[in-house]
């Protein structure tokens, strides 16, 4: 996947919030497959810190993430608290895909508190994970489409 717009093209970055190694490590190849570049974080706080940071320099730029694939339970902090401190202190935060194994009814009320863009339960299929991939990038108005 690549960015057309202003900059250089470049694939679209998922930052990948999940404490548990063995789902990060399933997933990081299925996503690098379909052709997005990975980042994963496994803390809240990791999270935060690779969402508000700013966007000045050409690296930091490529640095920032397009979509966030969260998990609503991690070590630290709640998923949702991670993008609740991050709007109240006014920073842009990229469509957030939340993913949890919960119980449904409370995942969707935590997603819909933090205007997630989609929820995926776990464990994944990963059409479905893909596909809402796909529509969040698309969302952003970017043409980012597989090539």
């Amino acid at each position: 996947m690549h960015y057309h717009g202003n900059s250089e093209p470049r694939e679209v970055l998922v930052l990948l919030v999940e404490n548990h190694v063995d789902l990060a490590e399933g997933l990081i190849p299925i996503l690098e497959e379909a052709g997005y570049r990975v980042r994963w974080v496994k803390s809240g706080a990791a999270a935060y810190q690779a969402l508000a940071a700013e966007a000045g320099s050409s690296e930091e730029r490529e640095a920032r993430p397009d979509v966030v694939l969260l998990d609503l339970l991690l070590s630290d902090m709640s998923g949702a608290d991670v993008i609740r401190r991050l709007r109240q202190s006014g920073r842009e935060v990229p469509p957030v895909i939340v993913t949890s194994a919960m119980a449904p009814k409370f995942v969707a009320e935590e997603a819909r508190s933090i205007a997630a863009f989609d929820v995926v339960s776990k464990p994944y299929l990963s059409d479905v994970l893909l596909h809402s991939l796909e529509r969040a990038v698309l969302s952003t108005g970017s043409p980012r489409l597989p090539l």
